[in-house]
């Protein structure tokens, strides 16, 4: 049988949702789950408002300074711990724990401390891309080779020396992976903190909208953060492969 080639999976993909979709609005209540059609007129409507385009680009920029906070505290981190066994070892158990707590669970924390606002998401998404990414960088550095290693001991190269020309070096690959999953899980830490602590945003508006009970306008909202996230992994994807085109992607 012949393969379908992508376009033709996509397409196929694309109309069987739309046929479940409208099944499903059939069987459901249309004012809590609407047609396709109506969600796309509301969606085409959304994207010509300024309004929008000023809360994507805020959920953008808060979620980059997120990513870059949290990736260079993780370099700073994971380099310290990975330089020596005996805390490698230590904070194993630590690192562990504190990856898989869900983000929200520090909104609580972080909102009596400082407030609801930019910076709440701002420190949110940084820590969520903290502790994720510290694990790539700790496993970089320990799948350094061994003989490089011993080689940079026999020449008494400094410790900085030895950092940025021999571990660094050695982490690229792991760290393009960590990247790109780091940086869409900064993103829907911010959606995620706009919807539950009303922080600015693409996730407060969409709070806003469900108050309102206008599930179009839900729906429409849930399209742009799907289709940007999408977007954030594909990119980050593109560039890893044409700068390590000679790594396995995990």
């Amino acid at each position: 049988m012949k393969q379908l080639s992508k376009t033709q999976r996509l397409v196929a993909i694309a109309v069987l949702s739309f046929l479940l979709w409208e099944l499903a609005a059939l069987v459901v209540r249309s004012n809590s789950f609407p047609h396709s059609w109506s969600v796309l007129g509301n969606f085409a409507s959304l994207i010509t408002e300024v309004s929008f385009w000023k809360d994507l680009t805020l959920t953008l920029w808060i979620s980059l300074l997120g990513f870059l906070i949290g990736t260079a505290s993780a370099l700073a981190i994971g380099i310290c711990i990975g330089l020596s066994r005996d805390a490698e070892l230590a904070s194993r158990a630590t690192l562990n724990f504190v990856r898989v707590i869900p983000s929200v669970v520090m909104l609580p924390l972080l909102i009596a401390s400082i407030g609801s606002s930019a910076r709440t998401a701002v420190i949110l998404s940084a820590f969520v891309v903290t502790f994720t990414f510290v694990t790539y960088v700790v496993r970089g550095i320990a799948d350094t080779e061994k003989q490089l290693i011993e080689a940079s001991k026999l020449m008494q190269l400094p410790r900085m020396v030895q950092v940025l020309f021999l571990y660094l070096p050695s982490t690229v690959s792991l760290l393009g992976t960590g990247m790109r999953l780091c940086a869409s899980r900064a993103f829907g830490t911010v959606v995620a903190a706009g919807i539950v602590a009303g922080t600015p945003g693409l996730g407060s508006r969409l709070y806003l909208a469900q108050a309102n009970a206008d599930t179009n306008r839900v729906f429409s909202y849930v399209f742009v953060m799907g289709i940007t996230g999408v977007l954030i992994y594909s990119s980050f994807t593109i560039v890893e492969k044409r700068l390590f085109k000679w790594k396995v992607s995990v």
